[in-house]
């Protein structure tokens, strides 16, 4: 299964979101590189990796998963990242 594991800082004010390191050239398009997460122990099922043009992408952060895991701007979270295909496959063979 390919993850990818990283502490992180949440970046935000106004739009929270979490840069993932080494993905600027991932291929594909929005939503082709779908993800499901942990943000420190806080899971997340089903999520696309953001493209922003000429950097890495991102995930967004919303206020309940702040609120969750009791952090915000500036604070450094540990984030896992699985490739939902992966994951499906060695999970459940499909």
């Amino acid at each position: 299964m390919k993850w990818l594991y990283l502490d992180a800082i949440i970046i935000g004010a106004w739009t929270y979101y979490l840069s993932i390191p080494a993905t600027k050239f991932s291929p594909g398009k929005w939503g082709e590189m779908k993800v499901f997460r942990y943000i420190d122990s806080y899971k997340l099922d089903n999520h696309n990796l953001a493209p922003i043009t000429g950097e890495d992408e991102m995930v967004s952060m919303n206020q309940r998963i702040r609120d969750c895991i009791k952090k915000s701007t500036g604070d450094t979270v540990t984030v896992t990242l699985y490739l939902q295909s992966d994951y499906l496959y060695e999970e459940y063979g499909y």
